[in-house]
């Protein structure tokens, strides 16, 4: 048996027995649906997902390593979606003073990334230091660190 895990909300298990007489996909939801299909009955497989899942933000968000880090003049950041969703990226100083704000509205499904160009909110080059950087979409608050080096 094969697991994979696709995302937050599915797990897939191929199971293959050469005694059966045909190869089983079990899709099994993390709420503890499951669902075990034959393989050589499927044609295509496509997901929705479901009224509950999109009025849940934590269940959607995941945010990534900025990189490079340690970073020179920029980094990126990125954050998977599940959802269309409008997103506020803070980034503070280790003081926690808000240096500045990043906006993506309505990022789409997938994978999404912003560039911090390491200025503040008036357009100045901030010092070299530890940097937090926050995602904030609805009530799901989400944080990481990186490093500016100069």
């Amino acid at each position: 048996m094969k697991i994979f895990t696709i995302s937050l909300l599915y797990i897939f298990c191929f199971t293959s027995n050469s005694k059966a007489d045909s190869d089983t996909l079990l899709i099994k939801l993390k709420t503890g649906k499951s669902d075990k299909i034959v393989i050589d009955k499927i044609r295509s497989i496509k997901f929705e997902i479901a009224s509950d899942v999109k009025d849940s933000p934590n269940t959607f968000l995941v945010l990534k390593d900025n990189y490079p880090n340690p970073f020179n003049n920029e980094t990126t950041i990125e954050f998977d979606l599940l959802v269309p969703s409008d997103i506020k990226i803070n980034i503070f100083d280790s003081k926690g003073e808000l240096i500045n704000t990043l906006i993506c509205e309505s990022c789409k499904i997938g994978r999404n990334s912003l560039i911090w160009n390491g200025l503040n909110s008036k357009n100045n080059r901030v010092e070299s230091g530890t940097y937090f950087y926050e995602i904030n979409v609805g009530d799901v608050l989400l944080s990481k660190k990186m490093l500016l080096i100069k």
